[in-house]
């Protein structure tokens, strides 16, 4: 009876881990045989690979990566990426960017999280999950964004297998940096065998960096749960880069931004607006046709309130400024989708942005760029 009782044991599991790959099957697996090159793995597989730009609930953002492994939009990442978040924007190459509609299944345990982007309009091709397991010394490679740095490719080797709680972890050799979470880990053969999470942090340790195994990839898009928040183990470490980290401006929150400008709302007399900012004026220009002032609120933040002959308000604007041309299209692509989110369809367009009309004066959110300054640009006017 007991061997009986042992050949079923051994075949229901068998069986149940079959249902469990060809389930998965919904997505897609690798089973290539050939060898790429490194420069393979990055022609053919990068444009699947998206660096993440979350507003968490508090305003601030951070940095993450995700790559597609479904036709119908679903990008995979991990959940310490995506975790209260109010907005995702993915950003697949300089022009091409996405707003997250919504995240479709999590698993704190796991560190795994798919979000759906409903129309991906460019070329681009879901990722296999390879059913091969990588030995120990086996070559990798990983595509992702390290600082916000996208489509960073590097290399190494497996150095061991771990778990971390129930969850099975491969020990890689490719560096592992804030902004990297949820990067795919390749095979040589151009199939995905885990996902970047996190590295252990000491004064002594060096190199020894983790992704997340394929198998528990597979019972995660099989499964899709969306399980409650958890604790994650503190001994990796496995947090988004945050932008300052890249000299990337903390951004005010939308709503923040709008309260600033209802201060020096138009038709405001301007000696009212400067008592209701409750902030020195850093520069106050005056001519025959307009007189400014400007406030400097940080480095990369100033607000800039100009008023007529009569002392009333004309028109008040915020600025930011940032160090690239995409930093500043990332900040601008979120602010128009929240304003839609807020306001609902754009009623008119402006230079690189879109204007809302709210009772007697516009709101406009647009980007400017030069040679030499990159700008994202908040205005309220008549």
């Amino acid at each position: 009876m007991q061997k009986k009782h042992g050949v079923k044991k051994r075949t229901v599991t068998r069986v149940l881990f079959l249902c469990l790959w060809a389930f998965a099957s919904a997505f897609s697996f690798s089973e290539r045989a050939e060898a790429l090159s490194t420069a393979d793995i990055f022609r053919r597989y990068s444009s699947s690979v998206a660096t993440l730009v979350v507003t968490k609930s508090d305003g601030k953002q951070a940095l993450g990566t995700a790559f597609l492994v479904s036709d119908s939009g679903e990008l995979l990442t991990n959940f310490h990426v995506v975790d209260d978040a109010v907005s995702i924007a993915v950003h697949f190459s300089e022009d091409v960017w996405y707003s997250a509609k919504r995240i479709v299944a999590q698993d704190p345990v796991r560190d795994l999280a798919l979000v759906w982007v409903e129309r991906i309009g460019h070329p681009v091709s879901r990722l296999g999950v390879s059913r091969t397991r990588i030995p120990e010394g086996g070559e990798i490679v990983v595509i992702g964004s390290p600082m916000g740095l996208d489509k960073t490719i590097t290399t190494g080797i497996v150095s061991g297998y771990r778990t971390r709680g129930t969850t099975s972890l491969i020990q890689i050799t490719a560096p592992i940096s804030g902004g990297s979470s949820g990067s795919p880990v390749f095979d040589t053969n151009g199939g995905i065998v885990g996902i970047a999470v996190g590295a252990l942090k000491s004064e002594t340790s060096q190199g020894i960096n983790f992704a997340i195994d394929a198998g528990e990839i597979a019972a995660f898009l099989s499964a899709r749960p969306f399980t409650a928040k958890t604790a994650p183990a503190p001994s990796i470490t496995s947090q988004p880069a945050p932008l300052s980290a890249v000299k990337i401006v903390q951004p005010l929150s939308f709503t923040e931004i709008l309260a600033k400008l209802e201060l020096v709302r138009p038709g405001t007399p301007a000696s009212q607006a400067e008592r209701s900012l409750g902030a020195a004026t850093q520069t106050e220009e005056r001519s025959k046709n307009y007189n400014r002032s400007i406030w400097n609120f940080t480095d990369n933040n100033a607000l800039f309130m100009v008023w007529d002959r009569n002392g009333v308000v004309e028109r008040s604007t915020w600025v930011e400024y940032f160090r690239t041309k995409d930093e500043a299209a990332i900040r601008v692509k979120t602010a128009l989708d929240l304003a839609a989110g807020q306001f609902g369809k754009p009623d008119g367009a402006s230079q690189g942005g879109n204007t809302w009309k709210r009772g007697a004066v516009t709101v406009g959110i647009e980007q400017q760029s030069s040679s030499d300054s990159h700008m994202v640009i908040f205005r309220m006017g008549k």
